[in-house]
């Protein structure tokens, strides 16, 4: 490029961001470029006839900005002295208040003038480094006469580019007219062959004329030189002797490179290239003993090695030399991969529940003997995140059983799942331990039985107001918390942890969020069981349920099933309703019945009460409250709770965390009254496991028991803001692509959807501020879904929703359903309304082997 345009550019671009620059020049090489600045309403100020009226025309022009609008007016004041550094000399020139104002010329060592040089003709370092070595202060002209004999013409024409630097990445990767041109056209060898050494100094041994051929010595040449120059210590003695450019070649070469990695049309052409040359050069097995490859991952093998250093790091303590190992991998292209991302994905998340764990086990070190309500204190605050983190690294892990792990990352999770066992082990022996001396519930928060009473009674009494009750099953305190976010979108929303019921199991946690439970609650035998009743009714269906309220609220309360909010026609309720009990059991339904389905439970339902809120919205509903029976234990997969042995008695309630009845015989176990843990009733006796063990074998999904994980429990209640016929009105353009659109085939299970998104965001309600557009992600077939977005940097694992920003563009893995093949549409929906943003159609040409 031409030096003198470079420069001007750059002061263009800083005086559209500052308004005011000042040029500091004490060896005169931008004097000659003053006439050039053609910025509309620009002053310039040539500080060389007199520096006192400089000053006083400075000043008159910097007051005059204040007084247009942003943008419409700037100055440039030109000085021939260096720029002060020393806070004396600032104090003493008369300028730098404009430039500490605006900006100064040079401000970093980028626009000193070498350097500028360089920047701007990265294809002649070599020359330009002869050039200073003759002449240590050239001027712009003699500079811009570098190149004058190196044009390259056929190689431009036929490529329709200018810089070499264009030209070597279009021998590299070229477009489909570039390729086409490069094949039938034999002419330009000669002249590549020119170019190749003056630009590199690389000269081949083969005389073709073939593109692809040509095209290979380059990469190599281009790459393996990357790696070299990146590499902070020598190569193996067995590549001493690979052909690589010298050390003044080194900004093209990164240049060359970045350019091949950066864009997404040229990206897959890298690959495949880097891929052949680390096979043909067998560059994994040369660097077996390098642990260090500098900052850039031009082979793939660097990405796999720094994931070992990553996996070692963490599992010896090491957290601060991980995380810079993961800052690193940001940019590189390996790790963004299809095969590879799942990997950083799982790195990732394993890393922060490892940290985690240690930040919580370091508080139980300070704190022995803890008191109740400090540990409720501290898992409300801090600790249920522990939690979040576990059930994302499972998420994650079950979205990756199509991919097979790196043995250090399987190794990182099986020292991370052990590290969490441990910790729960250690919160359950104090929680256990605090119980035993001050019984259960704490008197520091709000018990479940009071849900009903603080949170949805007062609401009714509020004449017309109509509230939604949304009883969920088994819906922890940490998952509460990750749907906060989401809510806040649709008003005010509030979270409060309340204690749950003993024992922890869905009839008697349901009992207890209906009204009159405080006060009438009791456990009594029924039909040989222990059952909960309110007064003398048995409370066990969700007709109970209904019936109970019905007689506190008449024709004024009905039920639903969440699953009615999903249907393409929304529920008819009656506008007398004022209370709608909402219920859903599957995620407790998922969790009974199999290890893998209580994650994607959790996702479903957090998928429904965003379509549940904007419908009762759309109604006139006013109020949300979201409450459950109780939480749960999701152990680490193959580490779920021990067996206990089950001591002699007669029991009425006989789960796998709990037994209530009359205890006859001795126990290992922990056995309490149950006056002691808050349960009133028939049976005198309560039996809980030591730890998270179980008096039946069990998954990793238990819940019945006392910890904080069970009996901690969320209640949710959101203000609706208004009725909210569309919550994401937006003139922002979301566009989905796959491989920059240069294929409609999938070739892996686990295609990254190209999510971009254009234009200027209206806010969610109307108002200014902007909380980008929330979405899901899927593949469908008709009317089945055979794809969904998996979980990775940009997709919440709560909710599995994407939300992105205007100006945003993300890869997005979708997760492909093994039994599928055929033609797909992937489609971006908004989770409440059901829009469609955007869709692609593609189809599958999996690589089976």
């Amino acid at each position: 490029m031409n030096l003198r345009d470079y420069i001007l550019d750059r002061w263009r671009d800083r005086l559209k961001a500052h308004e005011a620059l000042v040029i500091y020049d004490p060896d005169g090489h931008y004097a000659a470029l003053l006439a050039d600045m053609d910025v509309p309403g620009c002053t310039v100020i040539d500080g060389r006839a007199s520096l006192i009226q400089a000053r006083e025309d400075a000043m008159d022009a910097w007051c005059a900005l204040g007084t247009t609008q942003k943008g419409h007016q700037h100055l440039l004041v030109y000085l021939p002295y260096a720029a002060p550094t020393t806070n004396q000399q600032r104090s003493q020139d008369p300028f730098f208040p404009i430039a500490l104002a605006g900006s100064h010329f040079p401000a970093s060592e980028s626009d000193r003038f070498q350097p500028l040089c360089y920047a701007a003709k990265p294809d002649h370092k070599a020359a330009l480094d002869d050039l200073f070595a003759a002449n240590p202060n050239p001027d712009i002209d003699l500079v811009d006469t570098i190149d004058a004999g190196a044009h390259w013409p056929l190689l431009r024409a036929l490529l329709k580019v200018e810089s070499g630097k264009e030209i070597l990445v279009a021998l590299l990767a070229p477009t489909e007219g570039q390729r086409k041109q490069l094949t039938q056209d034999t002419n330009w060898p000669i002249e590549y062959h020119t170019l190749a050494r003056t630009l590199l100094g690389f000269a081949s041994n083969r005389k073709t004329t073939r593109w692809d051929t040509i095209r290979a010595d380059l990469a190599r040449y281009v790459l393996f030189s990357e790696l070299a120059f990146d590499l902070p210590g020598s190569l193996p003695e067995a590549l001493q002797q690979v052909p690589r450019a010298a050390d003044a070649h080194r900004d093209l070469i990164y240049a060359v490179c970045a350019d091949l990695r950066a864009h997404d049309q040229r990206r897959a052409a890298y690959i495949d290239l880097a891929r052949s040359i680390e096979h043909d050069l067998s560059l994994r097995s040369h660097f077996e003993a390098h642990t260090d490859f500098g900052q850039r991952d031009t082979f793939q093998f660097e990405e796999r090695a720094y994931l070992q250093q990553f996996t070692r790091h963490v599992i010896e303590g090491q957290a601060a030399a991980a995380e810079a190992i993961l800052t690193g991998r940001k940019q590189s292209v390996w790790a963004g991969t299809e095969e590879r991302g799942v990997m950083w994905d799982l790195a990732t998340t394993a890393l922060h529940l490892h940290q985690a764990v240690s930040a919580e086990a370091a508080w139980h070190t300070q704190h022995t003997t803890p008191a109740l309500n400090d540990l409720l204190d501290r898992y409300i605050a801090d600790a249920y995140h522990v939690d979040t983190l576990q059930r994302r690294l499972e998420h994650t892990i079950l979205d990756a059983l199509d991919v097979s792990l790196d043995d250090a990352l399987d190794a990182l999770i099986q020292h991370v799942r052990k590290a969490y066992r441990t910790y729960l082990e250690t919160t359950q022996t104090a929680l256990l331990g605090a119980v035993q001396d001050e019984g259960w519930p704490s008197g520091g928060l709000p018990h479940q039985t009071q849900t009903y009473q603080q949170f949805v009674a007062p609401l009714l009494k509020q004449h017309g107001t109509r509230v939604a009750y949304v009883l969920v099953d088994a819906f922890r305190y940490e998952l509460g918390c990750e749907l906060l976010e989401p809510l806040g979108k649709y008003g005010d929303v509030n979270l409060k942890a309340v204690t749950a019921q003993m024992p922890t199991v869905t009839q008697v946690g349901m009992a207890a969020l209906l009204a009159d439970a405080d006060h009438d609650l009791r456990l009594k035998t029924h039909k040989v069981r222990l059952a909960p009743f309110l007064g003398d009714a048995p409370i066990l269906t969700p007709s109970d349920r209904l019936r109970h309220m019905q007689k506190h609220l008449g024709d004024r309360v009905a039920m639903l099933d969440l699953d009615a909010f999903t249907k393409r026609k929304a529920p008819q309720i009656d506008e007398g309703v004022h209370l709608l009990l909402v219920k859903t059991t599957e995620i407790d339904s998922a969790g009974e019945s199999g290890d893998d389905a209580v994650l994607r439970a959790i996702q479903s339902v957090y998928k429904k009460l965003h379509r549940m809120v904007h419908t009762l919205s759309a109604m006139g509903f006013d109020t949300v409250v979201i409450a459950t029976d109780h939480g749960f234990v999701l152990h680490p997969q193959s580490l779920s709770g021990q067996k206990a042995d089950k001591p002699d008695g007669t029991w009425l309630l006989d789960k796998e965390r709990c037994l209530i009845g009359t205890r006859t015989g001795a126990t290992t176990a922990l056995a309490f009254s149950t006056a002691h843990v808050g349960i009133r009733g028939d049976a005198p006796h309560v039996v809980l496991p030591h730890g998270f063990g179980v008096f039946r074998a069990g998954s990793m999904y238990h819940h019945g028991g006392l910890s904080l994980q069970e009996a901690v429990l969320p209640v949710l209640s959101l203000a609706l803001s208004r009725p909210a016929d569309s919550p994401q009105e937006k003139s922002a353009d979301l566009v989905l692509s796959y491989k920059g659109g240069h294929t409609d085939r999938i070739t892996s299970r686990r295609p990254m959807i190209e999510v971009a998104l254009y234009g200027q965001e209206v806010g969610l309600f109307g108002g200014e501020e902007t909380s980008g557009l929330t979405f899901r992600l899927e593949a469908q077939a008709g009317k089945q879904v055979v794809g969904q977005a998996a979980t990775s940097t940009h997709v919440d694992p709560a909710t599995g929703l994407i939300t992105l920003q205007p100006g945003a563009a993300v890869k997005i893995p979708l997760r492909m359903d093994e039994t599928f093949e055929g033609a797909f549409t992937v489609a971006a929906i908004d989770p409440a309304t059901q829009v469609v943003y955007h869709t692609l159609t593609l189809k599958t040409d999996y690589l089976d082997f």
